[in-house]
């Protein structure tokens, strides 16, 4: 049960972490000061 438990909470941090590193991709991507104008 526990181990259970810590699984889905390291699986938990790393989609955490991995939608951090794709907005930190997606701002180095498309400029912040011209991303508004395309929408």
């Amino acid at each position: 049960m526990y181990a259970f438990v810590d699984a889905a909470g390291a699986a938990h941090n790393f989609l955490l972490f991995l939608l951090h590193y794709a907005s930190i991709l997606l701002q180095s991507h498309f400029h912040t000061d011209a991303y508004p104008a395309k929408l």
